[in-house]
């Protein structure tokens, strides 16, 4: 409860755009999640296994309650994570894009590994084992997930196509060609001026 508490707190951090108190609460909600792990692991696997067959909807919550904790953990790391990178981009004091670019990369890959491990977590967990209130966010969950990992893995993607269109990491050369199309041709008009740009 604490450790979802903390997540709603993030979440209205990053709404507000205060990046830096969402990382904070995101980092608590992950060590809430990992502090009731612990907690789980001191409970023996085989009687965790043998709730997972039990008619009763208790035990076999209980029983999912690994994945569940492990899931919540991977959610406030990717959390973290996407804080940072969107922090790096809104709140750097420089506004250089040579300090941008590789904290946006770094914790946007942090963020696509965690998703990616999220969307197994969330696999594994029987969607029957969930309290019949919460079983269609259970299902938003799953499909919201993939469609953050997917529009996430899109933008870094660009982010990293960019560091190479802008020569940080290599000098580029462009050719601009301009064209007057009163003067029409094939390519759309006549090519009266051009500029290169290093």
């Amino acid at each position: 409860e604490a450790a979802l508490n903390q997540m709603l707190a993030a979440g209205q951090a990053a709404a507000d755009f205060n990046f830096g108190q969402a990382d904070q609460n995101f980092s608590q909600a992950g060590q809430n999640f990992l502090n009731a792990q612990n907690q789980l692991s001191e409970i023996n696997g085989l009687i965790l296994a043998l709730a997972a067959l039990a008619p009763d909807k208790n035990l076999q919550l209980a029983a999912a309650a690994q994945n569940i904790l492990k899931a919540g953990q991977l959610s406030a790391s990717a959390g973290q994570n996407l804080s940072l990178a969107v922090d790096s981009i809104f709140n750097n004091e420089v506004k250089d894009i040579n300090a941008i670019l590789p904290n946006l990369n770094l914790y946007g890959h942090q963020a696509i590994n965690d998703l990616n491990n999220l969307t197994k977590e969330l696999e594994q967990i029987d969607s029957h084992a969930i309290p019949e209130n919460y079983q269609a966010n259970f299902a938003l969950l799953k499909q919201k997930v993939g469609e953050l990992n997917r529009g996430l893995n899109e933008f870094i993607g660009l982010a990293d196509s960019l560091r190479d269109f802008l020569g940080l990491s290599a000098n580029q050369r462009y050719l601009l060609v301009f064209q007057n199309n009163s003067e029409l041709r094939a390519s759309g008009g006549f090519i009266g001026s051009f500029a290169l740009i290093d």
